[in-house]
């Protein structure tokens, strides 16, 4: 994400990196060799036309006492380079689930239960001897899941209604709802039930 340092002695270095994009998804790691080189920088001045130099004169170079210079000979092979190979970056795919479902509270509702789903639009029914029941599994979009408690009566149905919205980007966890029905869908009568739903959004394999 900005300037490094590569430590270590002079000579080629492996350097592995990645990029991960604003919604989580991580590319595949990625490699290069790279010669570090730590003499300091060097400046030749080049002759102008006429071959005079654009510099008034340059001090001969100092020889060492006691024989000519002897200096490290430069590498004579090329260091070779992994070239980078371009990756489509791994698309997350998640598992939504509805994994446990409980009457909390039944104060003269009935017992004629019905409980259902629509997730976008779609939907079914929700059997509390086959739970976990798999919602939804794809990567993270916009979902709104939409969970019914009816309690089925001859004159009215007793209907509550509960919703959890999914936003980008999506956190794995787990989410809690509660679903109140009240007798003949009156709020303010004393006669009600309480429904709780637990929702788990996770990782896909």
């Amino acid at each position: 994400s900005g300037a490094f340092t590569i430590p270590g002695p002079e000579g080629p270095h492996k350097v592995e990196y990645y990029a991960i994009d604003l919604y989580g998804n991580r590319e595949a790691v990625q490699s290069a060799v790279i010669w570090k080189d730590d003499s300091a920088p060097s400046t030749e001045a080049a002759a102008q036309e006429g071959g005079e130099s654009p510099f008034e004169g340059t001090a001969p170079e100092e020889q060492p006492e006691g024989g000519p210079s002897s200096q490290a000979p430069a590498p004579t092979e090329p260091v070779s380079q992994t070239e980078a190979q371009t990756a489509a970056p791994t698309q997350v795919s998640f598992r939504v689930s509805l994994t446990q479902v409980e009457l909390l509270e039944n104060h003269g509702v009935g017992s004629d239960w019905e409980l259902s789903f629509r997730l976008n639009g779609t939907g079914g029914e929700v059997q509390t001897a086959s739970l976990p029941l798999l919602l939804y599994s794809g990567p993270a979009a916009e979902l709104a899941l939409t969970i019914m408690a009816t309690e089925r009566d001859d004159a009215q149905d007793d209907i509550g209604t509960g919703i959890i919205s999914f936003t980008l980007p999506w956190t794995i966890g787990t989410y809690d709802l509660e679903v109140p029905v009240y007798e003949d869908n009156v709020q303010t009568g004393g006669r009600y039930a309480l429904w709780h739903f637990t929702v788990e959004v996770e990782e896909g394999e």
